[in-house]
């Protein structure tokens, strides 16, 4: 059995002097030998400017596996990386394979992008769960809302992931819940900037999963995180609070008017 994923992944990077644009494109192929997934990942840069120290790291089920490192990869050139995890111990069904993409600019600051391919394994079930995961905007933090609805009746014990890249951080990134038959919640996730640029944006990922009759199930929902300015924000605040003065002055100003229009 074979799946592909075909993801482009723009990440916006801004400096004082100049702004830059790092694009990286991925594809993943998967399919099952045996006991054994294997995945070929290609990455290219579509970008303006090389990647240095470029490096891809799989995971699934507890398991990772990472490629050599490729010092630099010049514009419009690919990197390829093949990748072998064990599915002895897993039953049929729907699973995430996990993909982190880590490189650096010619300075050596760290980025990352994360992504998900999912694969079958000896199965296909149609997940009954619908995840729909909120954009955010943050500077220092922030929070991620993300909505479940149980599309069936039957009820789920759910075990949720929530995927960052290495510039974000969670207080927690995981949780278990039980979704009642046709029940609809909503959760959130509290993030905190660690060291990505203003400017930037990152796609995110939930990753949904619950075990029923014997086959297991994946859902994934995706969201993207903008990263502000602590300048932006005060400037928003600023607005906002010399809205508010300026309005209290006109109600001032008309009391102290009808106050001299009495006799």
């Amino acid at each position: 059995m074979r799946s592909l994923l075909a993801a482009a992944f723009l990440l916006w990077v801004s400096t004082l002097a100049c702004a830059s644009v790092i694009r990286m494109e991925s594809r993943v192929d998967t399919s099952i030998h045996g006991l054994m997934l294997r995945a070929h990942v290609t990455v290219t840069n579509r970008g303006d400017e090389a990647a240095h120290a470029v490096q891809l790291k799989t995971e699934l089920a507890g398991a990772a596996q990472t490629s050599p490192l490729q010092s630099i990869l010049p514009v419009g050139n690919s990197y390829a990386a093949d990748f072998q995890l064990s599915v002895q111990r897993l039953p049929p069904g729907r699973y995430p394979l996990i993909l982190h993409i880590l490189y650096a600019d010619a300075n050596g600051y760290p980025f990352s992008i994360v992504t998900v391919a999912p694969f079958e394994l000896r199965a296909a079930p149609v997940p009954q769960v619908l995840g729909l995961l909120g954009n955010a905007a943050i500077h220092r933090r922030g929070r991620v809302t993300l909505k479940l609805k149980n599309l069936d009746a039957q009820e789920k014990r759910l075990r949720v992931r929530l995927l960052l890249p290495q510039e974000l951080s969670a207080d927690s990134s995981s949780l278990d819940l039980t979704l009642r038959p046709d029940q609809e919640t909503r959760t959130a996730f509290a993030i905190r900037n660690f060291s990505a640029l203003a400017g930037s944006t990152y796609p995110l990922f939930a990753i949904i999963e619950y075990d029923l009759a014997g086959l297991h199930h994946t859902a994934i929902a995706s969201g993207l995180v903008q990263i502000g300015s602590g300048h932006s924000f005060l400037t928003q605040q600023s607005v906002f609070l010399a809205g508010a003065i300026a309005s209290l002055i006109v109600l001032l100003l008309l009391n102290v008017r009808r106050h001299r229009k009495r006799p």
